[in-house]
């Protein structure tokens, strides 16, 4: 309890040696943080003879102990000495912790608080040392689980090197120890259970499970004890838990496919889906009273995973859901260099080894040089301890949730700011109320906090940060955050008494109205127009817009005598698989073989120009038909553009499905822009990529970078990179020179990379990527989600991409000069 714990010793005392028996003194000593005694005994007893052994039992009762949890890791040190006439013969030390683990009322408890368990699984993998791991290389991992709220660690699948317990211990680490047993190729090969059913095995089996528990039941920092991974299930892990409840009953034991046998404490499953996951925390799909974990779930392959918002969801929803451990923890590579000398990393196949399995073991939330993917940054965002729950912007007050379940927010400081635009206008420091574990505040705003801006899209952004130095990261390390859109403001008064200076304003000056818009309406000269036919050409000498009527093309654009395009707009459907999407339902395989997503081919069906006049922009509109050779067609794609002036195209494409289509990849466009327009500035979600069930962890704002920077080199290429609810983007030179695409009715996607999605489809590794030799800029009203289907559930119904009618894009080409 809070007020008193009792520290139980067992001294197991062997005389190795032929000595006679001698009188002995055991001496145990309990050390606080600040390395204050706070307790201690001796007891004598008589040494056992030559070649036997004894045990020696006490207690040591605390008062108002310092409780040990992964979110307080406080420790003690116990200190153990053996001594014998007067002679120190042994001396130990250990790592005390004291904390209470319980399963109760369909729950897991420590220390009195219902837990949710937000881990992830880890190997031993290295890089450059393989299965052998560094105890800095293991630091280093521990740091960066922190940095991203991960609170428990599945130690798939054998019990680690101590030294890990020893970092779970003082970082502060919840940890299933995993037993060393996996028999998963006998599923392939007949009965899975084969061994877990045979009792010439069972031996065997109990001595994993014993030798386990008796190396680290002194670790605080184990909370569960695991059968091991994907065994089948018999009579020998009943053996297994018997074994463990008979050495240590303060933990509970777990195993996957036991599946509702009474040896285990908790009903887990392995990639369970949201809507099984729902009916599972409402007792629906399973009226079991026990807790329910995911001990796998949201396999992080690749470009993923998605729908861990959904997750979460659900569990925070229901008691008896326990939280889950992401699968997994780092990509399983080797690293290695080509002929060239620049390294690159390995999987299976690269060694010309047989059989092997791909690059299925490069799954994890981290590359295997510890850089976080964008999954693990999503992951963060679930994860965090702090939820801003809204603004109540009618009485000026912030509402918060702690999700911690055993720490106030006393080392946080919260910071705000307010955007317009994306550009900050005024930020300052709210105080922290006390707020207790899994309790819900609320913060009153400065007046400052609801300067906006009008006419503006305005956001309230707080951040949760370390007021101090930990262990695991600086002070000043973002730990949460939240953003929420503000409400409207009252567009400012115009001179001329309109609020909303439309194009109907009859200011005569742009300066007599603060909201920016140019109100001379001074109309662009008349646009030059040629037609041969075949070609139409629009503008003069130095800025000349041409279209292609035989190939319904944008052909060029060329603007102070300079081109804007390197490859001509055209639809695109088809985006590099990820790993989810090549995954075990085989969605990329259906998207090649069903409809030939992958090599589509644009017949055109109509090209018509209408010239432009005094008031109406000149259009050119195309009609075509995208289909594979020997397939049938898929859609029917429409474009419109609108020229009004020589410097400006406005841009309408339609999709019209043909047949009834699997699940398509994305509906967009793709422009070939000169390599130089190598810098990217937009306002939108950033500053990583995201998709449209993982976009949790990005935020509004206006961000910069080259478009090397813009991609992801996940060790097998595949669609990444993508932007999300951007309203407008700018590439452009190192002069400015460029191209800005904005919204019309809606945000839109955009990346920017230097590579095809067909060379991102074709290589194995990113060494071997070829670059375009242009920026390859992808604009697309929509993609479909990412799913976790490497391993998993496939998208979500909601993030497919299955359109029933036609579905139009719109936005606005501006050149840069």
């Amino acid at each position: 309890t809070n007020t008193e714990a009792v520290l139980d010793l067992a001294f197991f005392l062997a005389n190795y040696g032929d000595a006679k028996t001698k009188k002995a003194t055991i001496a145990a000593a309990l050390y606080d943080a600040a390395g204050k005694r706070v307790q201690g005994l001796k007891t004598e007893l008589k040494s056992p003879a030559a070649g036997e052994e004894t045990v020696v039992t006490a207690a040591l009762p605390v008062k108002k102990p310092a409780l040990w949890s992964a979110e307080a890791p406080n420790l003690y040190r116990l200190v153990v000495t053996l001594e014998t006439a007067g002679q120190t013969l042994e001396a130990l030390a250990f790592d005390i912790g004291f904390r209470r683990v319980e399963i109760r009322d369909g729950q897991l408890w420590v220390n009195g608080q219902s837990l949710k368990i937000r881990g992830v699984n880890r190997h031993d993998s290295s890089p450059d040392t393989g299965h052998y791991v560094s105890r800095e290389h293991m630091e280093r991992d521990v740091q960066l689980m922190k940095q991203h709220n991960i609170n428990t660690v599945r130690t798939s699948h054998y019990p680690n090197d101590p030294a890990w317990y020893e970092l779970a211990n003082r970082y502060g680490l919840f940890i299933m120890d995993e037993t060393d047993l996996e028999s998963h190729g006998l599923g392939i090969n007949g009965d899975w259970s084969e061994l877990s059913k045979n009792p010439a095995w069972q031996a065997a089996f109990v001595d994993r499970a014993e030798r386990m528990v008796a190396r680290d039941r002194n670790q605080p920092c184990v909370i569960f004890w695991s059968l091991g991974n994907e065994s089948g299930f018999g009579p020998n892990h009943v053996a297994m838990a018997e074994r463990i409840k008979d050495m240590d009953r303060s933990r509970p034991v777990h195993y996957h496919p036991a599946d509702r046998h009474a040896c285990v404490d908790v009903i887990s499953e392995m990639y369970t889906n949201v809507d099984r996951l729902n009916n599972l925390g409402d007792n629906l799909a399973d009226p079991d009273p026990r807790p329910f974990f995911l001990c796998e779930y949201a396999h992080a392959m690749g470009n993923g995973p998605g729908s861990l918002k959904e997750y979460w969801e659900v569990i925070w929803r229901y008691p008896r859901l326990i939280g889950g451990c992401v699968w997994e923890w780092t990509d399983h590579s080797i690293r290695q260099k080509d002929k060239q000398g620049r390294d690159y990393f390995t999987y299976g196949g690269d060694f010309g080894d047989f059989p092997n399995d791909g690059n299925f073991c490069v799954d994890g939330l981290v590359f295997p040089d510890r850089v976080p993917h964008t999954g693990l940054l999503e992951l963060k965002k679930i994860y965090e301890p702090v939820r801003v729950e809204g603004v109540d912007w009618e009485h000026g007050v912030l509402k918060i949730w702690n999700r911690n379940c055993f720490t106030g927010l006393d080392h946080l400081e919260a910071v705000w700011s307010v955007e317009a635009e994306g550009e900050r206008i005024a930020e300052g420091r709210l105080k922290l109320p006390k707020v207790a574990p899994l309790a819900h505040a609320e913060i009153d705003l400065p007046d400052a906090a609801f300067e906006i801006v009008a006419d503006a899209e305005n956001c309230f952004t707080v951040s949760f940060r370390l007021k101090h130095d930990t262990a695991w990261a600086k002070a000043g390390h973002e730990v949460a955050w939240g953003q929420v859109p503000m409400p409207e403001a009252d567009a400012a008064a115009c001179a001329c008494g309109d609020h909303g200076c439309g194009d109907d304003c009859t200011c005569e000056e742009e300066d007599a109205c603060g909201c920016g818009h140019d109100h001379s309406h001074a109309k662009p000269a008349a646009l030059k127009t040629a037609d041969d036919g075949r070609l139409v050409r629009l503008g003069d000498k130095k800025n000349q817009i041409v279209f292609d009527r035989r190939k319904g093309r944008l052909a060029a654009w060329t603007v102070g005598g300079r081109e804007l395009l390197q490859g001509a707009l055209a639809a695109q459907i088809w985006r590099a698989p990820t790993d989810n999407d090549i995954g075990w339902t085989g969605m990329a395989s259906r998207w090649r073989a069903q409809h030939g997503l992958d090599r589509l081919l644009e017949r055109v069906n109509r090209a018509e120009f209408i010239p432009g006049g005094k008031d109406r922009p000149a259009v050119f509109e195309v009609e075509t038909t995208l289909a594979a050779i020997m397939h049938r067609p898929v859609l029917d794609v429409t474009y419109r553009y609108e020229v009004g002036a020589a410097d400006e195209i406005g841009v309408t494409v339609t999709f019209t499905p043909r047949v009834p289509t699997p699940e398509l990849p994305r509906l967009g466009v793709r422009l070939l822009l000169p390599e130089r327009f190598s810098h990217v500035d937009w306002l939108g979600l950033g500053p990583h990529e995201a998709y449209s069930d993982r976009r949790e962890s990005v935020r509004l704002g206006t961000y910069s970078a080259t478009v090397d920077e813009l991609f992801v080199p996940y060790v097998k290429p595949q669609e990444n990179g993508a932007r999300l609810d951007t309203r407008w983007v700018v590439l452009s030179d190192d002069q400015g020179a460029g191209l800005a695409v904005a919204m019309v009715d809606e945000p839109f996607l955009f990346s920017a990379l230097p590579y095809t999605a067909e060379e991102l489809t074709a290589k194995r590794h990113c060494h071997e990527l070829e670059r375009a030799g242009a920026t390859v800029l992808s604009l697309d009203k929509v993609q479909m989600g990412l799913g976790s289907n490497s391993c998993g559930p496939a998208p979500q119904a909601k993030y497919l991409l299955k359109p029933e009618g036609p579905v139009t894009f719109r936005f606005v080409l501006q050149a840069l000069a």
